[in-house]
């Protein structure tokens, strides 16, 4: 893996389509992780209602309504002591 130096909102739309794929062979998408980047934060907001950011939302792939959890992780979170 290498560190990606910097990415759009329309490139993060392409990378969540990999819970497309994972509904198709049968696995259940329980959460979407990211990180605190703008760019990150934009795409978030554009999935909820008026620009807000969801904690979850519907997964568009799913036949059963199933949920996906949207985790923002801060650097405290990722650091915070034991």
């Amino acid at each position: 893996m290498s560190l990606v130096p910097s990415i759009t909102t329309e490139a993060i739309r392409e990378i969540f389509k990999v819970p497309k794929t994972l509904t198709e062979v049968g696995f259940s998408v329980v959460s979407s992780t990211t990180n605190g980047h703008r760019t990150n934060q934009s795409f978030r907001n554009g999935l909820g209602a008026d620009d807000e950011h969801p904690e979850w939302i519907i997964n568009p792939y799913s036949t059963d309504d199933q949920s996906i959890r949207i985790v923002e992780l801060t650097t405290s979170d990722v650091f915070s002591p034991l």
